[in-house]
């Protein structure tokens, strides 16, 4: 199926798919970090400017049609 004829996302449709992407990614790891400390809400996670490469890495990604 060709994905040529989709229209593309909004921002809202992009930033509502990289936070379920972000929330998926917290429950696999078992919603902690490397170092073993809870891993903050999407929300939390967007809001902290120290994680603005990441951010828009997630962000990037959830842009990707399958």
């Amino acid at each position: 199926m060709s994905n040529q004829n989709k229209k593309p996302m909004d921002l809202t449709q992009i930033e509502a798919r990289a936070g379920h992407m972000y929330n998926v990614y917290c429950a696999a790891v078992g919603g902690k970090d490397a170092s073993g400390a809870p891993l903050p809400d999407w929300a939390a996670f967007r809001a902290d400017p120290a994680n603005l490469p990441q951010v828009n890495a997630w962000l990037a990604v959830a842009q990707v049609k399958l």
